[in-house]
Formats: structure tokens, C-alpha cells, sequence
């Protein structure tokens, strides 16, 4: 039995019997979508990437909070603003750019700090690619995901509803806590290696069925 989750992400899992093996995330290569962004500046600058999913709704507000404590900062902030239309957010800075979809593990992989909902496909991405979280979750699976990941030293949780002022300290501890980023770039390095031991064990079944063995 394979489980596509970290160990550290699952609170039972000592309960498990010897026949479930955590593997990790099952990820392809990052794309960067068609929708144009400025690459250039996104790989230069420090990256504030705000997404809170696509399922539960965010409102304008929780957008606005991040480009109010982020705006005309040397940071680049970009928002997934999902289901609010970008136009309801009114003017945002310059360093500020809103969509309502964007490419996430390309972004991720130049990413210094995500703010997440603590999805569980959100943050095994944001750990691929070695990126430590400020965490605001909206559900039960949520929460719990959340507080595992403050326990691990891989985010620090910020009060909802989520003010500027809040967030702002919460992303530049985060920023700021090496032990943080070195933590998740660890996890990030196990995912890439179980990722490619997967790809080397897929191709080996190829062959093998392939050759009909």
C-alpha cells in the first residue's frame, strides 16, 4: 500500500502496519501555464505567493490584507484569488499582481514564503519545493494539517480573519527563521528523491511488462 503523504503529515501513522509505505507526493514537472507573468522579476525578487485554494471562496478582504502589508515593499506579491474576480480587489500596487488562477508549482519553485489554507495538495507542493508556510486554514482536515505543520517547525499559523498588520509579521518570521527554510528544504529533498525513485520503479515495470515477464 502506497501512501502519497509525508509520515510527518500523518498523526497515526505508528498505527500503521508494516505494509503501507509513505512515498510522497505523485508530482509531475511544474508548467508555467500560458497566462503571461513576469518571470524575469519572480525570479529575481523575493516571492510572496498568497493562494487560499480553489473550493472555499476567499473575499476580497483577504487579499486586499496582503497587499496592504506588502505593498511598494521590495517583496513581489502574487495572488490566486480563485473565485473573487481580481477587479473586486480595486487598485493594488505595483509589486502586486492578481489572478484567479496561477501556475503554483512553477511559482513555488521561486517562492520565499507561502501563504496557504494548509490544503494538503498546497503544502506537499509547497514542501517539494523546499518552501516553508504562514498558515490559515478554513476546515477540520485543515486545522489539523496546520497544526502539525506549526508543531514541525515548517509554519507559523496567523489570526483569522486575517489583518495586515498580522500577516505582515507572520511572513517576515517566517522569512527570517533559517531553521524554518532549512526544515523544509530537507522535506523538499526527500520528496525529490522519492519522486524519482518512483519514476525509476515506473519505468523498470514498463520494461517488464513490455518484455511480458
Amino acid at each position: 500500500m502506497l501512501v502519497t503523504t509525508l509520515p510527518e503529515l500523518q498523526p497515526a501513522r505508528a498505527s500503521f502496519p508494516s505494509r503501507f509505505h509513505f512515498v510522497g507526493p505523485l508530482l509531475g514537472e511544474p508548467d508555467r501555464g500560458g497566462e503571461p507573468l513576469p518571470w524575469a522579476e519572480i525570479e529575481a525578487r523575493p516571492v510572496l505567493l498568497v493562494s487560499p485554494g480553489t473550493v472555499f471562496a476567499r473575499g476580497p478582504g483577504f487579499f486586499q490584507a496582503a497587499a496592504e502589508a506588502f505593498g511598494d515593499t521590495d517583496w513581489l506579491v502574487l495572488l490566486a484569488t480563485g473565485a473573487t474576480d481580481p477587479a473586486e480587489l480595486g487598485w493594488l500596487p505595483d509589486n502586486v499582481i492578481a489572478r484567479r488562477r496561477l501556475p503554483q508549482r512553477a511559482v513555488l519553485a521561486h517562492t520565499s514564503v507561502f501563504v496557504t489554507h494548509a490544503g494538503m495538495n498546497s503544502v506537499l507542493e509547497s514542501l517539494a519545493a523546499g518552501v516553508p508556510m504562514v498558515v490559515a486554514p478554513r476546515l477540520g482536515d485543515q486545522r489539523g494539517t496546520a497544526r502539525r505543520l506549526t508543531g514541525l517547525g515548517l509554519a507559523v499559523p496567523v489570526a483569522q480573519p486575517v489583518r495586515a498588520a498580522a500577516l505582515y509579521r507572520a511572513v517576515r518570521r517566517v522569512a527570517g527563521d533559517e531553521r524554518m527554510r532549512a526544515r523544509a528544504a530537507e522535506l523538499g529533498a526527500r520528496i525529490a528523491a522519492a519522486g524519482a525513485a518512483g519514476r525509476v520503479a515506473g519505468r523498470v515495470a514498463e520494461l517488464i511488462a513490455d518484455r511480458g515477464c
